[in-house]
């Protein structure tokens, strides 16, 4: 497991909304993030539209980070039935990252024929 300063780091999924949201990968000793992307849903898509990392992590941390909390991504996009990862880089081009496999129950709860019928 990523280790920052000899403390194990986990992932956890912050401002999550309707649009998107911001994952972080933290230390246990502390509240500060050692990296974070903040991502927008635009249909079945994920936007990256902003990262970051601490100064003080090396390339390896770095990418320890970032997979922790590509992982977390993969699980929320799996929920939401996103099936492609973008990311926005700082001269606005857009590049497609990773394509993800919708998990066949959340294409069901969007599907148009399963959808709850009201009494009014």
């Amino acid at each position: 497991m990523f280790t920052f300063n000899n403390t194990p780091t986990k992932s956890k999924l912050t401002h999550q909304g309707s649009f998107g949201g911001v994952v972080e990968a933290f230390c246990e000793s502390c509240d500060e993030p050692v990296s974070f992307v903040a991502y927008a849903r635009s249909g079945t898509d994920f936007i990256i539209t902003k990262f970051g990392i601490h100064p003080r992590c090396d390339v390896k941390e770095a990418q320890l980070a970032g997979d922790i909390m590509d992982a977390e991504l993969a699980k929320e996009a799996q929920r939401l039935g996103v099936t492609k990862l973008f990311v926005v880089h700082h001269n606005d081009q857009v590049e497609l990252v990773r394509t993800y496999q919708p998990c066949i129950s959340a294409l069901t709860q969007l599907s148009a024929t399963n959808r709850p019928t009201y009494i009014n």
